[in-house]
């Protein structure tokens, strides 16, 4: 199975700049499965109680692979749908510690003959272009030890001016503290 993905630290004024952009291209956004089976769609990607999205386009809303866990909770799967999973915790700004968020998706999958599938073109060039997009909006500062993230500028100035951190730094203190515990 072949991926993209996006690590992110965005502010809540990124955030909305992303939704705009799904807006204006027609995405939508789904919250949750309810109990009946019923998709439920919001406007918003800082919608309460879930700190996970699926993002998709109208135009594969008939593809969409509604599946149900072993406790018999219905998901949407991932893998086998054309869609985008957003991750990005809620109510983090009284902690100064800004979560991790993540934008995701898979270009093909193994059915279950093992045979190769790809994802449809219309989808593909959707999502490739949404990460297109947020790479050329969101400029990474590359805060040294954090490369592999994309950090915006509005990240940047937001722990310049409150003095906040971003969670993986602090798992590094974290991490540094407890190796040094350990050497003593």
């Amino acid at each position: 199975m072949k991926n993209s993905q996006i690590n992110f630290y965005l502010t809540k004024q990124d955030i909305s700049e992303l939704e705009n952009y799904l807006h204006e291209n027609e995405f939508r956004i789904i919250s949750d499965i309810l109990q009946n089976g019923k998709i439920l769609k919001v406007d918003t990607l800082d919608y309460p109680n879930t700190s996970k999205k699926i993002i998709y386009h109208p135009d594969d809303e008939s593809n969409l692979v509604i599946a149900k866990t072993k406790s018999g909770i219905s998901i949407i799967n991932e893998t086998l749908s054309p869609v985008i999973e957003y991750w990005n915790p809620t109510k983090w700004e009284d902690t100064h510690i800004m979560p991790r968020g993540r934008l995701y998706y898979t270009t093909h999958f193994y059915n279950f003959q093992n045979q190769r599938v790809s994802k449809s073109e219309a989808f593909l060039k959707l999502a490739d272009d949404l990460f297109k997009w947020i790479k050329k909006n969101f400029k990474n500062v590359k805060l040294s030890g954090y490369e592999a993230f994309l950090i915006s500028e509005r990240t940047q100035a937001w722990m310049q001016a409150t003095g906040g951190k971003l969670a993986d730094m602090v798992r590094g203190e974290e991490f540094r503290k407890k190796k040094s515990a350990v050497a003593v």
